[in-house]
């Protein structure tokens, strides 16, 4: 039987999510080897563009490398923005955006309603 909880549970979400990352960066490098760059400089290529610094080719690019380098950024930041919203505290439950169980959620939800208004804090028990 295996041992379910929720530090176990974002340990291997988590894990999975780094070695995406791992997995889309080793890629990146590899395309841009097999383009024709040192390994070195086919690393440089594929960091800043995975991480959307926006720095400089390291060598001009054909249009095989444009293309290559257009696939890299959308596979990249979309890895990297997933990963970045798994990380989070075990066990909290709490995500980004409020439940759906929030009291305030529908007076205050949506473009229309309550534009220019905050929303009360949220109460947490402390008991």
């Amino acid at each position: 039987m295996a041992i379910s909880s929720p530090f176990v549970e974002a340990w291997h979400r988590l894990r999975f999510c780094v070695a995406a990352l791992v997995g889309v960066i080793v890629a990146g490098t590899v395309g841009y080897i097999i383009l024709g760059f040192p390994w070195l400089d086919a690393l440089y290529q594929t960091v800043p563009t995975v991480a959307t610094v926006g720095f400089r080719e390291v060598q001009p690019l054909s249009a095989v490398g444009q293309a290559f380098t257009i696939a890299l950024i959308l596979v990249g930041v979309g890895t990297a923005l997933y990963t970045f919203t798994q990380v989070r505290w075990p066990g909290s439950g709490r995500r980004w955006s409020r439940s759906r169980s929030d009291p305030h959620r529908h007076r205050y939800g949506g473009p229309t309603q309550g534009a220019g208004r905050r929303r009360p804090p949220l109460n947490y028990r402390s008991d």
